[in-house]
């Protein structure tokens, strides 16, 4: 099962979780994975954020800009951006993942492929809050398309890792996986304790990082899988 995002202001609200904040060194790294169907040709899909512009942009956002695979790093009003890959928006699956170590290196996957690493030279920052989003970044540049089994990792996982967790396709149990430790949230996007229904996307991790679908209309969840 999956989660349709028509592109419009429709998003999955996490709130303000600590343990999703970034700041290089607690938690000193961070892996997002996702599956991802985008249609469409908006510029801007938000696949997860955490974001605010209360003193300045601080964060960080895992999207598609101009259909490419894309992680923003925000701190002190300065951004950096990891962009790479080809257009993603061809209305097929694709398993992505962005690995994040602070001021060592940044990754990001498709496919359970390593497309391209940047060194940073900065630490980013989101000292002052912001909730956590799926399909939206501060409630804007919504996702088009279709979102399943999205999982955050309060730690690096290494090509190896990222190929077993890709796993051809099929699914993967997070919660017995590897670095199972780490994880800090599972959202199996209609799959979970929400088995298709209600308004309430269950995290599947041991957090409760349970998040609120927002602006949805009925029957968004479709048996279109990866």
């Amino acid at each position: 099962v999956s989660l349709t995002f028509a592109g419009t202001n429709d998003y999955i609200n996490l709130g303000d979780v600590a343990i999703f904040e970034f700041d290089g060194s607690s938690p000193s790294n961070q892996t997002v994975v996702a599956w991802i169907k985008a249609t469409g040709s908006d510029s801007n899909n938000s696949i997860m954020s955490k974001y605010t512009s209360t003193s300045g942009d601080e964060g960080w956002l895992f999207s598609l800009v101009a259909g490419k695979l894309n992680l923003q790093l925000y701190g002190d009003d300065s951004v950096q951006n990891l962009s790479t890959g080809a257009d993603l928006r061809d209305d097929t699956w694709h398993h992505v993942a962005a690995v994040t170590t602070g001021t060592a290196s940044t990754e990001i996957y498709i496919d359970g492929v390593s497309e391209k690493t940047v060194t940073a030279t900065w630490t980013p920052d989101i000292s002052a809050g912001g909730n956590v989003e799926i399909g939206a970044k501060a409630t804007a540049n919504p996702f088009n398309g279709k979102i399943s089994e999205v999982v955050y990792y309060n730690t690096k996982l290494y090509d190896g890792e990222i190929t077993k967790i890709y796993n051809g396709g099929e699914p993967y149990n997070h919660l017995e996986g590897i670095k199972s430790a780490y994880l800090s949230g599972w959202w199996r996007m209609g799959d979970g304790l929400e088995n298709s229904s209600g308004t309430t996307i269950y995290d599947m991790s041991k957090n409760s990082n349970n998040g609120t679908m927002t602006n949805f209309p009925a029957d968004v969840f479709t048996v279109d899988t990866p």
